[in-house]
């Protein structure tokens, strides 16, 4: 274990962070060198006078150090987990999609707990550690990702081809209201269908979309074309 020395006193660096350690954590923007000292403190439970009076190389260190803490890139998946079982992707149904699209778009630091026991069926312990699970969460992103691109006619692309995720102004009250959109869409916009709607496996649900979308863009297509002969008969 690391420690770190201030003043004579000695303090032992934590391996890993417990999920609201990493919350705690996360509300400060590691990107933003003026947070940094204060990152340090809550990351490692040090008074922030102490803090203070580190030499910035130091600070340097720490926060590299925090930051492979905080988002462990190399770990992996693990699908069986504190006894909960990470949930099979290839067989995802529409809502359970939309759960997990929706704690994703109440941000990573808000919506990590509700993401986990989504993926897991878990409830969030202080057993439960950032390294434990950031595989898994990186696992779904990645998949939902791949998922927009295969579906491009749906959820359109940016400048450079790649998925558009969300725009900057959009917030989670509008995803929760696209989703309900999509939802009433499948059931024909009747309530007592949307059970039987969201139960229904995920690539289906998108395949109907898609088709349903490139269905009415032809018809559109033809009723153009049916008044411009008819205007080019009048003239």
């Amino acid at each position: 274990m690391y420690s770190l020395v201030i003043k004579d006193t000695e303090y032992q660096l934590p391996e890993d962070f417990t999920i609201s350690h990493w919350k705690e954590i996360t509300k400060y923007d590691i990107s933003i060198p003026f947070n940094h000292k204060k990152i340090i403190s809550v990351a490692f439970k040090i008074d922030y006078d102490e803090v203070n009076i580190i030499p910035d190389k130091t600070v340097e260190l720490l926060i590299a150090f925090i930051s492979v803490m905080l988002y462990p890139q190399d770990s992996q998946l693990k699908k069986d987990y504190m006894g909960g079982d990470y949930i099979n992707l290839n067989g995802l149904t529409l809502g359970k999609f939309i759960d997990l699209e929706i704690h994703l778009s109440d941000g990573i630091n808000k919506g990590i707990d509700k993401l986990i026991e989504t993926l897991w069926g878990i409830d969030v312990t202080d057993e439960v550690k950032i390294s434990g699970v950031w595989g898994g969460i990186n696992t779904f992103i990645d998949y939902r990702n791949n998922l927009y691109k295969n579906y491009t006619n749906l959820f359109g692309t940016d400048e450079d081809g790649e998925y558009l995720k969300v725009e900057k102004d959009t917030t989670s009250v509008d995803i929760k209201r696209i989703w309900y959109d999509i939802i009433l869409t499948l059931a024909e916009g009747k309530f007592l269908y949307i059970d039987k709607v969201t139960d229904k496996p995920l690539i289906s649900a998108f395949n109907w979309l898609a088709w349903n979308k490139d269905k009415m863009e032809k018809e559109q297509e033809q009723l153009k074309k049916n008044d411009l002969q008819r205007n080019n008969r009048h003239i």
